[in-house]
């Protein structure tokens, strides 16, 4: 798991949260389900080793060894890889970290590498007490408000108030009387009202704010920050989910990173399909002989640089990680039943009839 600072500006931040509840969509189209995380089974070493550069940590390896003395028949391998860069800041728009993983068996046993066991997610955010209310991200989980995206002065607000925005004028008091004058509830319709104006810029006929392409999304989410926390929960779930649906995603070795297309292999994207990803640890981790070392081929996680704007401003994110090993099994010896006292009986040969 990772807490970490997310910095796009040399301005020093103060998180505002609110807790204005009111109505957002029904279902996400990124929807998915979290799975309940495990932790490092007892017994396993971890040791974690990281590279700075630039003042942030830009990779790291994580080292699990099974002892001389294990025999237990699974291992689960839980990374703590973004909980040990906790402390590191800084982190700008097409940053990357580089995350290597080595199994060492010290054991007499053979390991194998439990197919699609493999598991990239978001991180359990239950513990947090900031929480958006009622609010539910494409997890399932309720959006603590560290998660939750700022409010920006973007194209939409500034055709709003038809000036510039300073920041008392978006607080939500503020900003509700104004979508009040313009034909809208107040704070709690901020949501139609985008829907509204970049349908209408763009020529669009979406439904939902993540139905926007992802350039309008950011679009959506870019302009002066200040910040305000996102209080208006459509507003809020597309920030959190747009998070992990298009602006943090991974890739292993050599394969090449396009901004345009991170949607497919961003966190969400793992999370509904257990393929990716597996074939590495297959290849690389498939089976671990005793006194033998295995590395898992580089990955390397990704902050889109185009499309990640200053609602991201001291933004925490995370992601968890799991797969599990298995002892191989001794092969079972078929037994051959044999007369203890062979038959003196001569059978004669077959003849022509």
């Amino acid at each position: 798991m990772i807490k970490k600072l997310f910095f796009m500006s040399l301005v020093t931040i103060m998180l505002l949260i609110s807790s204005i509840p009111v109505s957002a969509k029904n279902i996400s189209k990124y929807q998915t389900t979290k799975e309940t995380e495990k932790v490092l089974s007892t017994g396993i070493v971890e040791n974690i080793d990281v590279h700075i550069s630039r003042k942030v940590i830009d990779s790291v390896t994580a080292t699990y060894t099974i002892p001389e003395d294990y025999n237990e028949d699974t291992i689960n391998i839980v990374p703590t890889i973004f909980k040990a860069i906790s402390e590191s800041d800084g982190y700008v728009p097409g940053d990357g970290i580089k995350v290597n993983i080595q199994i060492i068996n010290k054991s007499n046993n053979k390991y194998l590498y439990k197919d699609k066991s493999f598991i990239l997610s978001t991180m359990d955010i239950s513990n947090y007490e900031e929480k958006l209310e009622n609010s539910k991200g494409f997890d399932g989980q309720v959006i603590a408000g560290t998660f939750g995206p700022n409010r920006t002065a973007n194209s939409a607000l500034r055709a709003l108030y038809q000036k510039s925005i300073k920041k008392d004028m978006l607080t939500d008091e503020a900003l509700g009387n104004q979508l009040q004058q313009n034909g809208y509830k107040g704070i709690e319709e901020l949501n139609k009202y985008y829907l509204d104006f970049y349908n209408n810029k763009y020529n669009l006929k979406c439904t939902n704010l993540e139905d926007l392409p992802a350039n309008v999304v950011s679009e959506l989410f870019n302009g002066n920050n200040y910040p305000i926390k996102e209080s208006n929960l459509e507003v809020a779930e597309l920030g959190y989910d747009y998070w992990y649906n298009v602006l943090f995603s991974v890739l292993f070795g050599d394969e090449k990173y396009d901004y345009k297309t991170s949607n497919l292999t961003a966190i969400g994207s793992y999370m509904r399909n257990r393929e990716l990803g597996n074939d590495y640890f297959t290849k690389d981790l498939g089976t671990i002989n005793p006194s033998s070392e295995n590395s898992l081929t580089t990955m390397n996680f990704y902050i889109n640089g185009p499309y990640t704007t200053n609602a991201y401003m001291n933004y925490e994110f995370s992601a968890y990680i799991e797969f599990q090993l298995t002892k191989e099994q001794p092969k079972e010896i078929e037994i051959i039943n044999v007369d203890e006292e062979p038959s003196d009986e001569i059978i004669p040969p077959k003849t022509g009839v």
